[in-house]
């Protein structure tokens, strides 16, 4: 009367030797194609735990492997504001988180050098100002005899010896030589 054939069981199933029917892994568990006990069932993306029991990842943290292993912070400088994420979210340009494991887009503050609302994409400030921390404040003019030498400046330097610049807000960071001449000292 005929012997059946073997049949691998699919992906996200397995079957001890002898058995007649593949069963599927536990909840949000695959396993690879051809597995033979529920040892080989791992935590899908975005959940950890052991192989029958797997829960999602909490905010602040992901996975993008399949497997037992545990959910990782988000890195600075990105978030994650639901459960379950697969891959953390960058901070919109100009920003950055202050910590690791963030868990909104409003953790996400202008870096020194941008300004702009927390949670939205920071622009960065103009040549001749400044702003040194982070957070949604306004650039700052420089003042007289200091200079920033490109837009996205956290620092005003000052003038070389000798030079200034024309006025505050470090005229685009043009520091101009200043030549003194004293009473007296040219001589026809």
């Amino acid at each position: 009367q005929g012997v059946q054939a073997c049949v691998n069981c699919d992906a996200g199933s397995f079957s001890a030797a002898g058995a007649s029917s593949c069963t599927l892994c536990p909840a949000d568990s695959t396993s690879p194609e051809a597995s033979t006990s529920v040892s080989a069932c791992g935590c899908v993306p975005g959940y950890q735990g052991g192989n029958t029991n797997c829960v999602q990842c909490v905010a602040g943290k992901f996975k993008s492997t399949v497997g037992s292993n545990l959910c990782s912070s988000c890195a600075a400088g990105s978030y994650s504001d639901d459960t379950g994420f697969t891959a953390c979210v960058d901070c919109p340009a100009g920003s950055s988180t202050s910590d690791v494991q963030s868990t909104s887009l409003a953790d996400c503050r202008c870096e020194a050098g941008y300004t702009g609302p927390d949670g939205a994409e920071c622009t960065a400030c103009g040549a001749g100002t400044f702003k040194s921390e982070t957070g949604a404040a306004g650039c700052t003019n420089g003042e007289a005899g200091k200079f920033t030498t490109d837009s996205g400046s956290a620092v005003c330097i000052s003038c070389p010896a000798g030079a200034q610049t024309t006025g505050e807000g470090g005229d685009r960071g043009i520091c101009l030589l200043v030549r003194r001449w004293l009473h007296g000292a040219r001589q026809q």
